[in-house]
């Protein structure tokens, strides 16, 4: 009888001690995963906020190339449809430069701008190109949010969820364990 006791209780035991066991891995493994993740998170935010610094320095070197504004200039000049007159304004320290490159076409009016950006008007529509402005726009379209990131940013939380869930049911469970 003691014997079958002691073997009954080493049994509950051993059970008992798999159960821990297992949950205690559980717990580790979504630690695990959720610091993980946690740091995924930063590396990207900070790998991103590099990127995107980098870039914009570079936006706004060939945004801010005297030949990016003639090159804008000669591509406005060549969106003309023919039906209206076509005026492009030009920074004031570009316009003799542009003047000259399209002394030769009469449809096309170039008037100094004292402004620092291009504008292109022809009819009722007016196109802007700004170099200060126009690598902000250029990298809100690149660095949108990423749904993958967002995806990841989700599954953080639900692994946390997660991990509470166990934690409670894996706790009810040795609760009712104990008590037979």
């Amino acid at each position: 009888m003691y014997f079958q006791q002691a073997c009954n209780d080493g049994e509950h035991i051993k059970n008992q001690s798999q159960q821990q066991g297992y949950e205690a891995g559980i717990r580790l493994f979504l630690k695990d995963l959720i610091s993980s993740l946690s740091h995924y998170q930063h590396a990207y935010h900070q790998a991103v906020g590099e990127t995107e610094k980098r870039l914009k320095h570079k936006l706004v070197e060939i945004f801010s190339d005297p030949r990016t504004v003639e090159i804008v200039a000669e591509h406005f000049a060549n969106m003309n449809t023919h039906h209206s007159a076509l005026e492009i304004y030009v920074p004031s320290k570009y316009y003799e430069k542009v003047k000259s490159t399209f002394k030769d076409n009469e449809e096309i009016k170039i008037e100094k701008s004292h402004r620092q950006h291009l504008l292109l008007k022809t009819g009722d529509k007016i196109i802007n190109f700004n170099p200060d402005s126009s690598p902000n726009q250029v990298l809100s379209s690149i660095f949108s949010p990423i749904a993958s990131h967002q995806l990841t940013v989700e599954n953080v939380k639900k692994y946390k969820e997660l991990k509470k869930i166990i934690s409670n049911t894996l706790l009810k469970e040795c609760v009712k364990n104990d008590n037979n």
